[in-house]
């Protein structure tokens, strides 16, 4: 029945040589097998600490990045805060300068108003008769001969009286309105006209005035009226 057809090949296989392959088999203790697990799993650590090294490092560097943006952060911060509070620091100095300014200013001012309002008291006072003669006096010691004097309405008679007895007797005396304070000189074409007043020497003065009495008032205050 089988005449004439190949046979199936047969291995045979040796005692020892069946044995190695015993040797490799996955079910049996196997030392060759048990090496090769061992190098595997300290090659999956050295990854795997390598790895945690890594991921170390970059938490490391993203923590110290982000320390110093915050320190950078803080420091402007802290460097905003301390220009803001300069800036106001000189703000509130200048306010307090420009206000101890204005009281200077005020005090000053209301000083001079009252003794601007003194020498107005005086001029109406019965005292003012003997400082219109010295006004007068000053005034026609340099004066020109052909001239008209004049006088407040209620000192006409009384300058008339002052130039008579100082030898200029027939100088005409008129009565001026709105001259309350002192006398004027002035030719008799008006082309010319000089005044001595109280209130007239006081605007020339009043600059000194000022400055003395800031000096008094205030002794600290530097010269031009600053404190």
């Amino acid at each position: 029945m089988f005449r004439g057809a190949l046979a199936a090949p047969f291995i045979y296989l040796a005692p020892q040589e069946d044995a190695v392959f015993s040797a490799l088999s996955p079910m049996e203790n196997n030392p060759l097998l048990d090496l090769m697990s061992q190098q595997i799993a300290a090659q999956r650590e050295e990854i795997l600490r390598v790895a945690r090294e890594e991921a170390a490092a970059i938490q490391q560097g993203a923590q110290q990045r982000a320390e110093q943006r915050r320190s950078d952060t803080l420091g402007a911060v802290e460097g905003e805060l301390a220009s803001l509070a300069a800036r106001s620091r000189e703000r509130v100095e200048a306010e307090a300068h420009m206000v101890t300014l204005t009281t200077k200013d005020t005090i000053t001012n209301e000083v001079l108003a009252a003794v601007e309002t003194s020498l107005a008291a005086k001029a109406a006072s019965p005292e003012f008769a003997a400082i219109l003669d010295a006004l007068l006096a000053e005034l026609m010691a340099d004066s020109p001969s052909d001239i008209v004097v004049l006088a407040p309405a209620a000192y006409v008679d009384h300058c008339k009286q002052w130039l008579t007895a100082h030898g200029h007797g027939d100088l005409p005396v008129e009565a001026l309105k709105g001259l309350d304070d002192g006398v004027a000189i002035q030719d008799r074409g008006r082309k010319f006209r000089y005044t001595n007043t109280l209130s007239a020497r006081f605007r020339l003065q009043e600059g000194t005035l000022r400055k003395q009495a800031l000096n008094r008032l205030f002794p600290d205050a530097q010269p031009g009226g600053e404190g």
